[in-house]
């Protein structure tokens, strides 16, 4: 309960224009062949979300999913 009101808090009082440009940079750079850790590092200091920058990088590379054997 208090990490989800300080979540909102947070999305509330950063920048919001900043994370999305900071997000579709690192989404660009994914696509390319690009170092991502700068791009990372920018998307945390624009207090992005792990969530948000995961699912970034999630839209580019795709998720791994474990096969399951018997």
């Amino acid at each position: 309960k208090d990490q989800a009101a300080a979540l909102a808090k947070l999305r509330t009082t950063r920048n919001g224009a900043r994370c999305e440009r900071n997000i579709a940079a690192l989404r660009e750079a994914a696509a390319g062949s690009a170092n991502l850790v700068p791009f990372i590092l920018d998307c945390a200091r624009s207090y992005c979300t792990l969530y948000e920058i995961r699912a970034a990088l999630e839209s580019v590379f795709g998720a791994y999913r474990e096969p399951v054997f018997f």
